[in-house]
């Protein structure tokens, strides 16, 4: 009987627990030497060669094949809709593990679809159960990847290159988001603040397509547009909005528009802030308590200003967010009241 393995462990969870929840229904392959059928029945097995004994489940389940089909990567490297049917939060992560379409959208790839299970092995649904019970309490929120004073520094000092440098300060000294940061151009700043706008005329891989969302209208599910085409727009109608510029950042932009227009010249993507960030992380990681990730920088920015006794309604503005109970989370956890003095940088100054 023919087996397919899957090893994957997106953030939505690993994929032996998200077939067992039902949550993904399909996987992406290239093309077999013996094609699946539909009909044919196979067996889903996690990390098919490693010993039993040093992984949760074996066998996740047995199934039957209702769709195969041969398609391109550009036809669904865009596609959030797809992408969460294969595990993914959306289709940027998905486009994380398969690549740049613009370099790889030719090559051929099979979708293989299933539906109801014919064996689930006894027990295995209660493991995927207290799995995720365990996964919810250890996944971090963002406050609770904020980095202390000292390992900021040594985020710092391991800076290599001009590259890193704009990745991490300017995530760390704006608060910005990956995809901000990225489309940031030399015409943002103006009158002491970087002013992020509510879209942008762009070009790049990442912007070319329209991004849709469901939404539900007199009891509908309606797929409405989200993004078009060609556009950038910040994560949240909030994200658009002015950000008080301080030394540190005032003098890294004044460093990089020296000679660059954009942050794209640098950075092409929101990608690329990803893995600089992780490259870093590589090369220090047994001297970090945090894990070091684009989001934990913006952070240790929002922390700081709740440090500095900035209101919850001032902090929700300059950060971009649509929820007071964000900003009041932060205040509440690094606010003066908290003493947080962990997180005092003796290098950012007060913004």
């Amino acid at each position: 009987m023919p087996a397919i393995s899957f090893s994957g462990e997106p953030s939505r969870g690993p994929f032996w627990v998200q077939i067992l929840k039902k949550w993904k229904s399909q996987t992406v392959r290239s093309p077999r030497v013996r094609p699946l059928k539909v009909g044919d029945k196979v067996l889903l097995y996690w990390k098919q060669r490693v010993p039993k004994d040093k992984k949760p489940v074996h066998l996740i389940a047995k199934t039957t094949i209702t769709q195969v089909k041969l398609v391109l990567y550009k036809e669904f490297a865009c596609n959030d809709s797809f992408a969460k049917k294969d595990g993914f939060k959306d289709h940027v992560e998905l486009q994380e593990w398969f690549g740049d379409p613009e370099t790889y959208g030719n090559e051929n790839y099979v979708v293989i679809t299933w539906s109801k299970f014919l064996l689930v092995p006894v027990g295995n649904l209660k493991i995927a159960e207290r799995y995720l019970k365990a996964m919810r309490k250890r996944r971090a929120r963002t406050k609770d990847n904020v980095l202390d004073g000292k390992e900021v520094r040594i985020v710092r000092a391991a800076i290599e290159t001009p590259r890193e440098r704009l990745c991490i300060d300017g995530i760390l000294f704006t608060g910005f988001r990956r995809g901000e940061l990225v489309h940031m151009t030399e015409d943002w700043i103006s009158r002491g603040k970087i002013h992020v706008p509510s879209e942008i005329p762009c070009d790049c891989w990442e912007c070319r397509n329209t991004l849709y969302r469901t939404v539900k209208r007199n009891g509908k599910h309606i797929k409405e547009v989200k993004k078009p085409a060609g556009v950038w727009m910040p994560k949240t109608e909030a994200g658009a909005r002015g950000i008080p510029l301080n030394v540190l950042s005032r003098e890294l932009f004044d460093w990089y528009f020296k000679d660059h227009h954009a942050i794209r010249e640098l950075v092409p993507c929101t990608r690329s802030v990803y893995y600089t960030i992780k490259t870093i992380e590589s090369r220090i990681k047994d001297q970090l308590t945090h894990e070091l990730i684009p989001h934990g920088l913006r952070g240790v920015y929002a922390s700081r200003l709740a440090e500095k006794k900035t209101s919850p309604y001032k902090l929700m503005e300059i950060m971009g967010w649509d929820d007071i109970k964000t900003a009041m989370s932060y205040v509440a956890l690094f606010g003066p009241s908290e003493k947080a003095e962990g997180l005092t940088i003796e290098s950012f100054v007060n913004v």
